[in-house]
């Protein structure tokens, strides 16, 4: 039901945003909206849907709207809705900055969990630095299969579980090889750096590398395979295959720009549409009960 649900909800989006494309096509500053699919395989396959929107464009900003969805075969439903704004920068041909605020809403153990996400980046043509922080409403949602009776200082103690969101901050910086040759083309190598906390919970902190090959067109359809492992003091080290298509709606320009050197000001331009990096998950832990607590994590999908 829950997936269902989700391609419902994705397809009337989708259908939306391309007769409003078409129609708008014709502006001076338009830029092309962008449908983005990304997998994951760790534990099963986990998959994400998002759509990028222009709502304003000049030469130099964009202001712009992001909705996501999570598709898997398990029963959590989430979805993600943002604005963002992006502008070039007067000073350096190859770069520009840019905020983003999201909505996110996540359906678990029969509840609706909250959060909200707000970030900052600044992108190169080939390297990027970004920052988030979430936002949880810090809910707690009893789960009695989590009960348990314990012993301690010779009484009998029952302790209630639950589960409950929690907040974090993450930092990313990383770098995309566009001058190399041949097979290290466009490969890029990101590594971030985050931590989840909540009360009466321990607290997550980890890191994550991703290595991926860009492949195609930067201003048409174009791909990115990759591998990514992360390692946190909660799940321990895993390493996980990741594979991501970006599609522009309407067409590009006829330029031919096969083995064609992009520009500085060409790659930038096309960073104008790119979706923002950060984590799509409200990330609920669950209390471990007895002497030691420890958290256990439901972190189903990562970037």
């Amino acid at each position: 039901m829950y997936i269902k649900k989700n391609y419902f909800t994705i397809t009337l989006i989708i259908t939306l945003l391309v007769m409003v494309a078409f129609n708008v096509s014709a502006e001076k500053d338009f830029r092309n909206p962008r449908l983005n699919l990304q997998g994951t395989s760790l534990n099963g396959f986990t998959g994400q849907s998002s759509v990028l929107f222009p709502l304003n464009n000049s030469e130099d900003s964009i202001f712009y709207t992001d909705f996501r969805s999570r598709i898997s075969n398990d029963t959590a439903s989430e979805w993600n809705l943002g604005l963002g704004y992006r502008k070039k920068s007067y000073k350096y041909d190859n770069r520009l900055y840019g905020v983003y605020a999201y909505k996110d809403r996540r359906e678990e153990y029969n509840h609706i969990w909250d959060m909200w996400t707000v970030g900052g980046e600044i992108l190169t043509d080939s390297f990027d630095l970004r920052l988030n922080g979430y936002l949880a409403d810090n809910e707690k949602v009893a789960l009695p299969q989590g009960d348990t009776v314990v012993v301690e200082d010779n009484k009998i103690i029952y302790q209630k579980g639950y589960v409950q969101s929690m907040d974090g901050i993450d930092f990313e910086f990383g770098k995309r090889f566009i001058e190399a040759d041949g097979l290290f083309h466009n490969v890029g190598a990101y590594l971030k750096i985050y931590t989840f906390f909540a009360d009466e919970v321990d607290n997550m902190y980890g890191k994550e590398l991703k290595i991926n090959k860009l492949v195609g067109d930067r201003e048409g359809t174009n791909y990115k395979f990759g591998v990514e492992w992360q390692e946190d003091n909660i799940r321990g080290s895993n390493l996980k295959a990741s594979f991501e298509v970006s599609i522009p709606f309407g067409e590009k320009a006829d330029e031919d720009k096969e083995n064609k050197k992009e520009s500085d000001k060409e790659i930038i331009e096309t960073r104008m549409t790119e979706k923002p990096e950060r984590d799509v998950d409200v990330v609920i832990g669950q209390n471990k009960t007895g002497i030691q607590k420890k958290l256990v994590v439901k972190w189903l999908m990562t970037q």
